[in-house]
C-alpha cells in the first residue's frame, strides 16, 4: 500500500532531516549514501519530493551525496528556480551488470574540509578469467579528465556543461560510462 510506504519513508526522511539538523548546529558535514537516486528509475514521486526539499534545505551541510542502483558512472545535477544547488554522483558498480565492476576512491583535503578529486577504478572480469589474477586498474581520474579543480557543485556544473559543448570529452564520458578502456584497449563485457 502506497500510504504505508509514505508513512515508513517519512520516519526515514524525518531521522534523515534530524541528521542534518545535528550536523548543521555542530558544523560539521554530511556524507549521504543512498541506494536508489532521485528521480532514478524505482523511485517513487514521495521520495523524489520529500529528499530534494532536504537537499535543498542542507545543502550547505552536504559533503556529498552518493548513490548506487544503477550500475553505471554519471553523475545528477540538482536545480531549483533555473539554479544548481547540488549533485549526486554514482559510481560504476562492484557488481557487475553489463560492465566491468568498479569502485572509487576519493581525495578529501582535511584543511578545508572538501572532496578534491576521484580515481574511478576498474576491473577487467576478462583478463581475471585469463589471468587467474584479480586485478583493478585506473579508468581515470576526476579532475584530469574533466579538467576542474575540485568535486564542487561548481565543478560538476562545469563538467556538465562542457559535456554540452565538447563531443570529445562527452564520448570519453559515454565510453567511461558503458564501456572500458584498460591499457589503450577496448573491452565491453558480454
Amino acid at each position: 500500500d502506497s500510504k504505508d510506504k509514505e508513512k515508513n519513508d517519512g520516519y526515514q526522511m524525518n531521522w534523515l532531516e534530524s541528521q542534518f539538523i545535528t550536523a548543521k548546529k555542530n558544523k560539521k558535514k554530511i556524507m549521504l549514501l543512498n541506494h536508489i537516486p532521485l528521480f532514478g528509475g524505482e523511485s517513487i514521486s514521495y521520495y523524489n519530493t520529500r529528499m530534494l526539499s532536504v537537499l535543498k534545505k542542507y545543502n550547505d551541510t552536504l559533503l556529498i551525496h552518493l548513490n548506487g542502483h544503477e550500475h553505471s558512472d554519471y553523475f545528477y545535477l540538482y536545480h531549483n528556480n533555473n539554479t544548481t544547488f547540488s549533485y549526486a554522483t554514482i559510481p560504476n558498480s562492484l557488481m557487475a551488470s553489463n560492465n566491468f565492476p568498479g569502485f572509487r576512491v576519493m581525495e578529501y583535503n582535511k584543511t578545508t574540509n572538501k572532496l578534491v578529486n576521484y580515481k574511478q577504478y576498474v576491473c577487467n572480469l576478462t583478463l581475471v578469467i585469463a589471468t587467474d589474477k584479480y586485478n583493478c586498474e585506473e579508468l581515470y581520474d576526476f579532475q584530469k579528465l574533466y579538467r576542474v579543480s575540485d568535486m564542487s557543485t561548481k565543478s560538476f556544473t562545469e563538467v556538465y556543461n562542457k559535456l554540452r559543448t565538447n563531443i570529445t570529452m562527452l564520448n570519453k564520458y559515454l565510453e567511461y560510462k558503458d564501456y572500458v578502456v584498460i591499457s589503450g584497449k577496448h573491452f565491453r563485457p558480454e
